[in-house]
């Protein structure tokens, strides 16, 4: 039972691993190529460019943004808005006035706040030429126009990735049907979850440290015993956590005892079967003879007795024909 037990926490930290770093991989990638949206001071000069109707570095913004929307499967959409301006520049709408925005209720949300790393968000969106709503997970961050004053002036990025994209990471490690992995926003929204899935607030406290190292903890959530598994992406602030049924898999220990203790008794009951039908032919040959014995009338010693008594007669009538030769 102990040795299972350990093969079962073996098998289960592996599957979370393996899980987190194929999210890890692909947000990493995708972390790497927008990297050029922080730093490229294109995005930041794009109204004074609108403004001075400069069409040359407009043009050379835009096929920017639209390279790296085409090189990511995970985007949905890549949206510059300036509040200051009243203007969004995206890879849906171009450059468009925020009252003529798809998803203007959204941006004009963001004016005031203030996010110096991502904050995610997740959402439905009807983009245009879009008959029904897309799922998304809005990444939002603010930028300064100005490095040397990061206070004024600023705008935000807001990154679309499609949900469909972030669920079908999971694909690459099947999960068991006693099992969940979900992964929680910052702010404890589910992002993405597959198996079994529960609020955040029902797997762990407030008081529960958290960093990039899994930790574990056991947990019953509506009597439902449950292994743990933590750990937390720096780079997105996302909370992963991987659940394990206790029952279940004691059922399963049940199981697999069982199984072992039939056929350690199969195996008993063949080695008896085996040893008795061996004793019954060594047995036989013994049987036979004694019954031979058994059917005689004169006795076994008897017929010794005779047999010595023939060999002295034999022997005394051979003495006599030497004398009387």
């Amino acid at each position: 039972g102990y040795l299972v037990r350990q093969e079962n926490e073996t098998s289960s930290r592996n599957t979370f691993v393996l899980l987190k770093h194929a999210h890890d991989a692909t947000f990493n990638q995708l972390l790497h190529t927008v990297t050029n949206l922080f730093t490229d001071h294109q995005f930041s000069s794009f109204m004074d460019y609108y403004r001075s109707n400069d069409v040359r570095q407009q043009l050379s913004v835009i096929n920017n943004l639209n390279s790296i929307k085409n090189s990511l499967i995970e985007l949905e959409n890549i949206c510059f808005y300036y509040p200051q301006y009243g203007y969004t520049l995206s890879t849906v709408q171009t450059i468009s006035e925020i009252a003529l925005y798809h998803d203007r209720d959204f941006l004009l949300s963001l004016r005031g706040s203030f996010f110096p790393s991502f904050r995610t968000f997740v959402r439905s969106v009807t983009f245009p030429f879009s008959a029904s709503p897309t799922d998304v997970v809005s990444l939002v961050c603010t930028l300064p126009f100005s490095a040397s004053d990061r206070s004024v002036k600023s705008y935000y990025l807001i990154i679309d990735l499609k949900y469909s994209a972030i669920s079908a990471s999971f694909s690459d490690v099947m999960l068991n049907n006693d099992s969940g992995l979900m992964i929680f926003d910052s702010q404890g929204t589910l992002i993405s979850g597959a198996g079994k899935t529960y609020p955040l607030s029902a797997l762990m406290d407030d008081s529960q440290p958290l960093s990039e190292s899994i930790t574990t903890a056991q947990r019953t959530i509506d009597g439902e015993p449950l292994s743990l598994y933590f750990t937390k992406n720096a780079d997105m602030g996302w909370i992963y956590v991987y659940a394990q049924s206790a029952r279940l898999f004691a059922q399963r220990l049940y199981q697999i005892r069982n199984v072992i203790v039939a056929v350690f008794l199969a195996v008993v009951t063949v080695g008896v079967l085996y040893a008795w039908f061996a004793s019954k032919r060594l047995y036989r040959p013994i049987h036979q003879l004694s019954e031979q014995l058994g059917n005689q009338d004169v006795d076994v010693f008897d017929r010794i007795d005779g047999i010595i008594a023939q060999n002295e007669r034999l022997n005394n009538q051979l003495q006599e024909n030497l004398v009387t030769g």
